[in-house]
């Protein structure tokens, strides 16, 4: 396909769609880290029975995978708004000592 414009390479039609994934990160709050549940805040909502990965820092960072069980908008005390997230584990123990914050 010949295109015009600013763009100088290639670019293809596909004939299918074709379906994928795309991760984006985002940093969150942890407010609570259970070995079955992560409550978290962060900016973006999500939907239920979404499949996430929460990325724990700390000395002995971690990875934990996650289905979002409730995401709920909350207003802070700044006006700002951000999304309240329960994450059930799955059945990775998720257990930490003072965790402030982590990527979603």
């Amino acid at each position: 396909m010949q295109m015009s414009g600013r763009r100088r390479h290639a670019r293809f039609l596909l004939v299918h769609p074709v379906e994928g994934q795309v991760l984006v990160r985002s940093p969150v709050t942890i407010e609570s880290l259970e070995e079955r549940e992560i409550v978290l805040l962060c900016v973006e909502a999500c939907r239920p029975d979404e499949v996430v990965s929460v990325e724990i820092p700390g000395s002995q960072s971690r990875s934990l995978g996650a289905r979002v069980a409730e995401s709920r908008p909350v207003v802070m005390e700044d006006g700002a708004i951000l999304h309240r997230v329960r994450l059930v584990t799955s059945g990775t123990r998720a257990r930490a000592a003072g965790v402030a914050g982590g990527v979603l």
